[in-house]
């Protein structure tokens, strides 16, 4: 009778086990946008080198007068219980400059043409070559059951410009609002994605 009462017990244990496992198990993916990632401003990342210098040999070169950096970040998130999720996050990030020309004004003894730096012109936009990222972080929420979620987290990822960087990744404070399908969220990163702000829509299926 002991041994079927046990028996009993452990199967009660592993329903409720699989019971929670179902009704936390949620698949997310979010889609959002932040300020620059921290390696985008790393001198020779972003326009790199070879474009600066082949810029050079055409008597061009970039303008930060006005530069942005349009960032596309998207997640696949994975709640694996009550309050922890992984998440698995890519990023493309690159920069939307001027390019200034200076005046041709003949040739050095190798033939090459010569610019003089006093007589600059406007030569339009140019966008650099973007920049990918991803890390894998584990969040943590501070209250599942809410409307208004509140996590942090915490990860590692990569970035692959002119360097590949191995960089931390750390949220704080990230705010979820929203109803069973569709939310928002912004969150506060030093991270390969983005540094200080990002946010976006997400969905759960």
């Amino acid at each position: 009778m002991k041994r079927i009462l046990l028996v009993v017990g452990l199967l009660l244990m592993v329903c409720g086990a699989a019971s929670a496992q179902s009704r936390w198990s949620r698949l997310r993916v979010e889609i959002g946008t932040g300020y620059q990632p921290l390696h985008m401003g790393f001198w020779g990342n972003s326009p790199s080198y070879a474009v600066k210098e082949a810029l050079a040999e055409k008597g061009q070169a970039v303008s930060t007068a006005g530069m942005f950096r349009p960032n596309i970040i998207a997640s696949v998130v994975w709640q694996s219980s009550e309050r922890w999720e992984w998440v698995l996050t890519g990023d493309i990030c690159w920069s939307h400059h001027r390019l200034t020309q200076y005046e041709q004004f003949g040739y050095d003894p190798e033939g090459k043409p010569r610019y003089d730096l006093n007589k600059p012109s406007d030569a339009g936009w140019a966008d650099s070559t973007p920049i990918a990222s991803a890390t894998l972080q584990w969040r943590y929420h501070w209250n599942p059951w809410s409307t208004i979620q509140f996590y942090s987290g915490f990860g590692l990822g990569v970035s692959a410009g002119t360097y590949y960087i191995p960089t931390p990744s750390l949220t704080p404070i990230g705010i979820r609002v929203g109803g069973h399908h569709l939310y928002g969220f912004v969150e506060v990163p030093v991270s390969p994605f983005a540094t200080l702000v990002d946010g976006g829509l997400g969905w759960t299926f």
